[in-house]
């Protein structure tokens, strides 16, 4: 199958990605539709999508929306950008409505690996490297244009020739690149998504943080957890631009605080509100990727014998509080305190 811009294409899900994705890649094609639900798909529906690049003024689209996949006839290419929570839910949909078209699934974690083959023959996986966010219904945001990692399970050389014309698509509204061993790579930013509960937890951007020596801490070593775990598995490392790479991890984690707390509390300052965050704390969701996130990596320590404290005490930690609608954020320091408990 060759793709064009004449091929339909929907967006299946219209959060933060969703909605960035389709803001980048609607001015190239006209048959692109993004699917969306509520208060967003009423607001784009009446008076476009407000789109903007962190620092960059506002510019509004004017984008196909949807909010049924029958409203139209069967897409040709459904990428497929909801959260691991709905990912089951989302896929069962689309099979029944538009029968088995290329997916292309961009949820973070492994989840999509397991579950998307149940459902389609043909699935092409996304790893997402920018933050995005929903400001209000119809207005979206994002760190930066792209990058997305694409790649296939197997060597189909059909799925092959399907997955470089979803990257020269991709490339006409961001960054996109063909990675060779896609699990390596999945699992590589697995590692990156781990401190998202962590953040969530001591409540950044939202609370000042006390101790920079703390969260360095905390952070580094929950990050080079998931390198030994990942390492130990038998996967390798995908490096990526603006992303420390292990041996980073590892230099960082033997410096004396004076050389690298001013480096890393401008490191802190500049992360955006991530996802798990933006759960919790925005749209008050009693679900977030904790699962499928410091879950999978405590899971795939459990069958390596791997003791990994930092992940499951932010596990422990994150799955007994973010279920509370008074939730409110932990200090660093007592975070740090749980974990020693266990090392």
């Amino acid at each position: 199958m060759g793709i064009d811009t004449g091929l339909d294409i929907v967006i299946y899900g219209a959060g933060a990605i969703g909605s960035s994705v389709a803001a980048w890649l609607a001015p190239h094609h006209e048959r692109l539709a993004l699917l969306a639900r509520g208060d967003h798909a009423r607001a784009m529906k009446e008076k476009g999508l407000v789109f903007y690049l962190a620092g960059e003024e506002k510019r509004t689209l004017h984008i196909d929306v949807i909010e049924d996949l029958s409203e139209r006839p069967p897409a040709d290419v459904v990428i497929l950008a909801v959260k691991n929570y709905d990912l089951e839910n989302a896929a069962a949909d689309i099979r029944s409505k538009a029968g088995d078209p290329v997916v292309v699934g961009l949820q973070n974690g492994l989840l999509n690996q397991t579950v998307l083959p149940k459902y389609f023959s043909r699935v092409i996986y996304g790893i997402v490297y920018f933050t995005a966010w929903r400001d209000a219904p119809g207005i979206a945001g994002a760190s930066e244009k792209g990058l997305i990692l694409l790649g296939v399970l197997d060597g189909d050389t059909e799925l092959q020739a399907i997955m470089t014309d979803i990257s020269r698509i991709f490339n006409r509204g961001f960054s996109a690149r063909i990675v060779p061993d896609i699990k390596s790579a999945a699992h590589n930013k697995l590692i990156l998504n781990l401190t998202n509960g962590l953040l969530t937890l001591v409540g950044h951007t939202r609370r000042e943080i006390q101790s920079i020596a703390v969260m360095r801490e905390l952070m580094v070593n929950t990050l080079l957890e998931g390198v030994t775990i990942v390492k130990r598995a038998g996967y390798k490392e995908v490096k990526t631009p603006h992303n420390p790479g292990w041996r980073d991890l590892r230099i960082l984690s033997k410096l004396p605080g004076f050389i690298t707390d001013r480096i890393f509390r401008n490191t802190l300052d500049t992360l955006y509100t991530n996802s798990t965050a933006q759960d919790i704390f925005q749209f008050r969701r009693d679900r977030t990727e904790l699962e499928s996130l410091n879950g999978a990596i405590i899971r795939l320590a459990d069958s390596l014998g791997i003791a990994a404290p930092y992940n499951r005490t932010i596990y422990r930690l994150c799955r007994e509080r973010f279920g509370n609608p008074d939730f409110e954020p932990l200090d660093e320091r007592d975070v740090l305190a749980e974990v020693r408990k266990s090392l």
